[in-house]
């Protein structure tokens, strides 16, 4: 008995020694394995987060350099033109021009208050609404500018019970020399200069200027991260706060779990041990394991975050990129009827044949013109991308056409030993009507690739005439003997931004990628067809099918009435400042039989009109952009008098092309509307057409 009772006593002793040993381990176990996990997930997790917020402070960070730049790209714009460098030059603050410009002038499509001061910091100009500036800080700000320390300057104006005004100072330049500044106040959201500041999160935005702090955000705890960044070019520093609270409850929240998962697995193996016997040992291993697990889908949902992140960067390079690609298209359209104006005059210096120096000069003429078109087709670019471009529909004359292109490309042909040829099936010499420019623009884009991209042979330009029942349609192919193209290319031809690399040729340019998804377009619009076919080291062709109508007799007929009509020998008032242009329109208005005398501005139009009651003008052309007074003020200046000469015709001679200025100048009284560059023919059409309705001829 009392054997049994010392083997039970060595048994009980044993298995509370080994259930003390267990613990002890388990709780060694317990609390080693948390000194090495807890750390390195909270290192994880300040890693990562630091890395996180620097890329999205420095997405912001850009984000607030465009936001500036534009406004003072746009204010930069304001401060280049005419009136306000001659405002600020000439000391005149009543210079209509300029209070005209400055009060109706606007940045990004809002109009705000500008003040202008002269090269010594004298103030030219305060425009309705200029708030205060805040005194001696301004002042120091304008010496800046004037020394040449600066090409801008801004700052934050706070106002009681106000927005925040952003002040922004440019200097105006002429001929390379600051001659004064130009200041605007806009209104300030801190809410448009990125996501940091429309957030809901706890994260605050610190823009600081000096002694000013512009701030936006919600409220932090007392633990943050701070990321500083800076823009020096505007003495700018910005501060990041970011409330490390959100961060540390999911830390916690993820130890609680790993700590819980471990403690239950320690428990669960503590009563093993205990009850079951020596065999069954579960190890902290799984419970390891699950917490790895909770780890990775951690990660993954903080993965798709910084995606996000990554995306809205993305698309902020893009806007970033949006103008560099626009200006690249204007140049690539722009460059081919250029050269062919450059290249047909030069020839035409060096030339000593009279024919063939005016078979030149008629090309540069024609060339001229397309340029002239594409350029304003470009700068309202936006239709053609929103597919609301309208088509010219004119008479002209297909061979003419073609053969002016001919003409136009056989020089650059030429200087690649490539001989250029046209190909006119029977029945093509014909007058059609659709959009000639378009034609032109086309046609010279396909010639100019085909020239590029070919090192030998020759380059074919085919026409033929397809009939339908339903319609006639316009042929045209641009054969060359060059690189050619492979089918994976093919595919890629027409899209925007895309070019074909090829290793066997090598340019001086790049180009655009813009090119043949233009003339896609355009095709489009006119209602045809565009398409190539080619094959690798055999060459290429382009061609392209549009419907016309055919028409008999002469092309461009709308200005056959214009012709027929005699304008008699007219006394002239020719307003424009310029001497070159005076030239010019003296040499044209002497060409066509009329005499005339030149006012500068347009108060010496007033002045002239007022006194020549003996001898009355019979027309005005007025130029609008003039100093002093406009032609438009001019014009209305004539209209409300109740002199004789009120109801003078007066034509518009203008740089300014859009519709909506033509508008404007109808509704200030004139008759008619010229814009430069002036054609000869152009003036004499519109002068007959003027006097005409009228009833002077």
């Amino acid at each position: 008995m009392l054997g049994f009772k010392q083997q039970h006593s060595g048994q009980g002793s044993i298995l509370r020694l080994f259930a003390v040993f267990s613990t002890a381990s388990l709780v060694v176990f317990f609390f080693v394995a948390g000194a090495f996990i807890i750390p390195k997930v909270r290192a994880t997790f300040d890693e990562f987060f630091v890395s996180q917020n620097a890329q999205v402070v420095e997405a912001e960070q850009q984000t607030f350099q465009f936001y500036l730049d534009v406004r003072r790209q746009t204010l930069v714009d304001v401060a280049n033109q005419e009136a306000v460098i001659n405002a600020s030059m000439l000391d005149d603050p009543d210079d209509l021009l300029m209070i005209s410009l400055l009060n109706s002038a606007k940045i990004l499509g809002e109009v705000v208050p500008f003040a202008l001061y002269n090269i010594i910091g004298e103030e030219m100009f305060v425009g309705e609404g200029w708030a205060s500036e805040g005194g001696i800080k301004t002042i120091e700000d304008r010496k800046l500018i004037l020394s040449g320390k600066r090409a801008v300057t801004i700052d934050f104006l706070k106002r009681e019970n106000q927005n925040t005004l952003l002040l922004m100072l440019v200097p105006i330049v002429y001929q390379g020399a600051v001659e004064g500044v130009l200041a605007t106040q806009l209104p300030f959201r801190i809410s448009d200069i990125g996501t940091l500041a429309t957030t809901k999160s706890k994260t605050s935005l610190n823009i600081i200027k000096g002694a000013t702090v512009i701030s936006s955000g919600g409220d932090v705890s007392d633990e943050t991260y701070v990321k500083h960044a800076a823009l020096p070019e505007y003495d700018l520093d910005i501060e990041y706060t970011f409330d490390l609270e959100p961060m540390k409850q999911k830390e916690k929240s993820l130890l609680v779990s790993y700590g819980l998962s471990l403690l239950i697995a320690t428990v669960i193996s503590f009563s093993l041990l205990l009850f079951l016997g020596y065999k069954i040992i579960v190890t902290p291993v799984q419970a390891l394991n699950l917490a790895q697990k909770n780890l990775a889908k951690k990660n993954d949902e903080l993965a798709v975050l910084n995606n996000e992140l990554s995306n809205a960067l993305g698309r902020a390079e893009q806007a970033a990129e949006t103008k560099g690609r626009f200006l690249a298209n204007m140049s690539h359209e722009i460059r081919t009827p250029m050269n062919g104006v450059i290249g047909a005059l030069n020839v035409a210096l060096s030339s000593s044949d009279v024919e063939e120096r005016t078979d030149l000069i008629q090309t540069a003429a024609s060339s001229a013109n397309i340029l002239l078109h594409i350029i304003n087709d470009i700068l309202d670019f936006s239709k053609l991308e929103a597919g609301k471009l309208d088509v010219k529909l004119e008479a002209f004359s297909l061979a003419g056409v073609l053969n002016e292109v001919h003409m136009l490309m056989q020089e650059l042909a030429s200087e690649k030993c490539l001989y250029l040829k046209l190909q006119m099936a029977p029945g093509t010499d014909i007058i059609v009507k659709t959009d000639e420019v378009r034609i032109r623009q086309i046609l010279t884009n396909f010639i100019g690739n085909a020239i590029k991209f070919t090192e030998n042979g020759e380059v074919t330009i085919s026409v033929d005439m397809l009939k339908t029942e339903e319609q006639d349609l316009v042929y045209i192919r641009v054969s060359d003997t060059g690189v050619g193209i492979s089918e994976e290319d093919q595919g890629r031809l027409f899209q925007r931004f895309e070019q074909i690399e090829n290793e066997r040729i090598v340019t001086s340019t790049k180009g655009t990628g813009l090119g043949l998804a233009i003339c896609k377009q355009l095709v489009q619009v006119m209602g045809g067809e565009i398409g190539v076919e080619s094959e690798l080291n055999k060459g290429s062709t382009f061609w392209f099918k549009i419907p016309v109508s055919i028409v008999d007799g002469v092309a461009n007929k709308a200005g056959a009435a214009l012709e027929k009509i005699d304008v008699p020998s007219l006394r002239i008032l020719l307003a424009e400042d310029i001497p070159v242009n005076q030239m010019i329109f003296k040499k044209m208005l002497s060409s066509l039989g009329h005499s005339f005398e030149v006012a500068g501005t347009g108060r010496a139009v007033l002045e002239k009109m007022a006194s020549n009651n003996e001898e009355m003008f019979d027309l005005i052309l007025m130029d609008n952009q003039m100093p002093e007074m406009s032609g438009t003020e001019a014009t209305k200046h004539i209209r409300k008098s109740r002199a004789s000469y009120s109801d003078i015709p007066i034509i518009a001679l203008t740089a300014d092309a859009f519709v909506e200025q033509q508008e404007a100048f109808k509704a200030a009284g004139m008759d008619g509307f010229v814009s430069k560059p002036v054609e000869m023919d152009r003036l004499r059409r519109e002068i007959a057409r003027v006097m005409e309705e009228k009833g002077l001829l």
